[in-house]
């Protein structure tokens, strides 16, 4: 009797240790508190207005040179090209299966 349980305990032992789950945390447990207090409104504005003017300051130094190079078209010259791609509409015919309306 003796060697079943001591078997047992041999086979369930390693099946334990990868138990799925066995890394995670208990349900109930909480983090520890926040060593420092979080911003107040005051200095939630301040790093706001911070990342917006660094975002504008990069923003503008990043904007497409006036001129295009050669053999690319510019944003004027495509606007046809875009009116080429749909589809042509007269207006007088009807799509199939619509009702007329009266």
């Amino acid at each position: 009797m003796l060697a079943i349980l001591a078997l047992g305990a041999v086979i369930a032992l390693p099946l334990a240790a990868c138990a799925p789950g066995a890394e995670y945390p208990a349900v109930l447990d909480r983090p520890e508190p926040r060593a420092d207090a979080p911003m107040s409104p005051d200095q939630l504005k301040e790093v706001t207005n911070s990342l917006i003017s660094d975002r504008d300051h990069l923003s503008a130094e990043a904007k497409p040179p006036a001129v295009a190079p050669p053999g690319k078209p510019t944003a004027q010259a495509s606007a046809p090209a875009r009116k080429r791609n749909q589809p042509a509409t007269t207006g007088g015919t009807q799509a199939a299966g619509a009702a007329p309306n009266p």
